[in-house]
């Protein structure tokens, strides 16, 4: 049985669509969600962020290879002009731009949900 309050962020999030809305514009305004690779993109930095931002492991729960996951996440930043590698996410100011980047892609994977294509 889960606790409450292992589902404190997402209830914090739901509470807030607005604000979840404007973060996705920020950093991914580049992206269509209509778009399957552009989703994958979405769905690996979303991993990476979960996994610790570690490559290994995000590879491991991805099922693919370490490189696959740099080159999506350097095509993600190509797309979005941010970038989940470079360091910025590093020290007590990264937390919350860490933070922004979870909620902006959760909402933007659960927002384009209705639109993306049936594998």
């Amino acid at each position: 049985m889960r606790q409450l309050t292992d589902l404190a962020g997402e209830i914090a999030m739901a509470d807030h669509a607005v604000l979840g809305a404007a973060l996705s514009a920020r950093f991914l305004g580049g992206l269509d969600p209509a778009d399957g690779f552009h989703r994958q993109l979405a769905l690996t930095a979303l991993a990476f962020l979960d996994s610790g931002r570690r490559l290994d492991r995000t590879a491991t729960v991805l099922f693919t290879h370490p490189n696959t996951v740099r080159y999506r996440l350097g095509r993600l930043h190509r797309l979005t002009g941010t970038s989940l590698t470079d360091g910025s996410l590093d020290g007590p100011s990264g937390t919350l731009t860490t933070l922004h980047w979870w909620w902006a892609l959760t909402t933007w994977l659960d927002t384009g949900a209705e639109s993306a294509p049936i594998p």
